[in-house]
């Protein structure tokens, strides 16, 4: 339906294409064909009726249906505006009958808001001799309703064949309501591009702007008409731009249909650069000519229009936030290296203390004693070793600190004649559970080589994986693949020695050793299991976290 304005914008003066066919009609007692020639001039008694012998009342032609089937209703109006001629089409087009407008003004039906300026252009129109005008209103349909038409009107007055002006219109609602409803969605959206307060680019496929919103420009510190025509490239700092080259961008928007994500540095008119998070998309715009940035003219090379747009955002105080944290944890990180350098000086004096009071002691038990607490103090320095020159100062990679732990033990002759076979997953874990892990192994290894019989013979398999809380048990290849993230580490220490006595598998009886072994466990939430499977066998679990 008509969605009243107070103005029609599209109004223009264009020459009106002339139908031409041959048809009859009959005006004020004159009747025409198309090409107005008088056929018979019936005014007089019998004016406004046809006779028998006139072309009306031969067979209706065929240009008469082609009429009453076009789009388009036409009229033929007299110097005052009123209807003289109204093609039987208006019934089927807006549900007026001929005779129903024929002899009234054919203002009647215009919208009262449109009413005096399609007066106006008709002067216009009777003014000039042969005028013609194409304009829009308001036109009122037989039921009640207005809908828009599009109409091209023809001074033909001083035609003494027409002796009138010669009117068609169309229907247009629809392309109207559509215009309405296109410049409503330019309106919203070009209130979004002008009011955001974020930065807006168009841009071509060359890369180059073909406008930017004023909060954009602003941001670089432009006016928006500076940038106009200006490429992208110079724009993006030189290192941004050999990391992420813009025609990658532009191949990915355009031809893979992609809306990168990256983080830029745009240069700002006064030569420093801002960290902008930037968007690109491609977009669909109307086809037509655009203004030319170097001419100010239209061009319609399809090159120039927008094809992408490019959303981008300030984000140097984000920027800044991140640079200021990264420079404090870097500060924190170097403040628990040195801490844990002081740890493992401070480990390593007290086991030195621990051996050395143990060598100036005459009792052979206070000697073993002494010197299995310095290892074990030792055990828990490589820990802090680790922490000091490794990669985190939070977390440890377990594999090099056991397999130091039971090399060294090998090696200082604490488990002279053993061939440990050594499995241990690549797992990181905390410091707290690293150090447990390590003084376990520790004790383990002691405690095979001080029961597991001949070191000539004796060999000792030690693996460590990550496992479910449920399994409890080593598992197969397979499934530790599938279980490498487990929250929880299995430690086992099996050999082929004598297995442990019948006391000792009861609880009844435990060594200071395995003593410490289960205190460990049971402090990470975690058990020990005792076994005896063709050697003694120990199987450990404790929570990774």
């Amino acid at each position: 339906m008509c969605a009243r304005s107070r103005t029609c914008p599209y109004r223009t003066l264009t020459p009106l294409v002339r139908l031409r066919f041959r048809c009859y009609i009959t005006i004020g007692g004159v009747t025409f064909t198309a090409e107005g020639k008088n056929v018979k001039n019936n005014l007089g008694p019998d004016q406004g009726r046809e006779s028998a012998s006139s072309p009306a009342s031969e067979p209706r032609p065929p240009c008469e249906a082609l009429i009453a089937n076009i789009s388009e209703v036409i009229a033929i109006l007299d110097a005052e505006g009123v209807n003289r001629y109204k093609s039987p089409n208006a019934e089927r087009l807006f549900g007026w009958k001929p005779e129903q407008l024929v002899g009234h003004s054919a203002f009647d039906k215009v919208h009262p808001d449109d009413r005096s300026a399609v007066l106006a252009e008709l002067s216009a129109v009777l003014a000039t001799k042969d005028g013609q005008m194409r304009g829009e209103c308001c036109y009122q349909h037989a039921d009640g309703q207005y809908r828009w038409i599009e109409y091209d009107a023809t001074n033909r007055l001083n035609d003494p064949n027409i002796a009138g002006i010669i009117l068609s219109y169309r229907d247009v609602t629809q392309r109207r309501e559509a215009q309405v409803s296109l410049q409503r969605s330019e309106q919203r959206f070009r209130a979004l591009f002008e009011q955001s307060a974020v930065g807006y680019i168009l841009a071509n496929s060359h890369n180059e702007i073909v406008e930017i919103n004023r909060a954009g420009a602003a941001m670089l510190g432009y006016e928006p008409s500076e940038l106009v025509g200006v490429n992208g490239r110079e724009l993006i700092h030189p290192d941004d731009l050999e990391q992420q080259p813009i025609e990658e961008v532009t191949e990915q928007v355009l031809h893979q249909n992609e809306r990168p994500e990256i983080e830029h540095r745009f240069r700002r008119k006064s030569g420093d650069f801002v960290d902008v998070w930037v968007k690109a998309q491609a977009i669909q715009l109307d086809s037509g000519p655009v203004e030319d940035p170097g001419s100010g003219g239209p061009t319609n090379d399809p090159a120039s229009l927008p094809s992408h747009m490019i959303t981008f955002n300030d984000i140097s105080a984000r920027k800044e936030a991140e640079r200021q944290a990264a420079a404090l944890l870097k500060e924190k990180e170097l403040l628990l290296r040195e801490v844990h350098h002081r740890t493992k000086n401070n480990l390593a004096m007290l086991s030195s203390m621990l051996h050395v009071q143990a060598l100036n002691s005459d009792n052979g038990e206070v000697q073993e004693a002494l010197s299995q607490a310095g290892d074990r103090i030792s055990v828990m320095m490589r820990i802090y070793e680790q922490l000091t020159y490794g990669d985190s100062v939070q977390e440890v990679r377990l594999a090099p600190v056991l397999n130091r732990v039971v090399n060294d033990l090998v090696a200082a002759g604490s488990a002279a004649g053993l061939h440990p076979v050594i499995e241990i997953e690549d797992l990181v874990v905390p410091v707290r559970v690293s150090v447990a892990l390590a003084v376990m192994v520790n004790e383990l290894v002691m405690n095979v080589s001080k029961y597991g019989g001949s070191p000539k013979e004796l060999l000792m398999h030690i693996r460590v994986y990550a496992t479910t809380e449920e399994q409890g048990s080593i598992a197969d290849e397979h499934q530790r693949k599938a279980e490498e993230h487990g929250s929880t580490v299995l430690l086992q220490v099996s050999d082929n020695g004598p297995g442990f006595p019948a006391d000792v598998l009861s609880a009844e009886r435990q060594g200071f050793g395995l003593m410490i072994v289960s205190a460990l466990a049971e402090q990470h939430g975690g058990t020990m299991r005792l076994e005896n499977r063709n050697g003694g066998q120990v199987t450990v679990t404790a929570k990774r976290a």
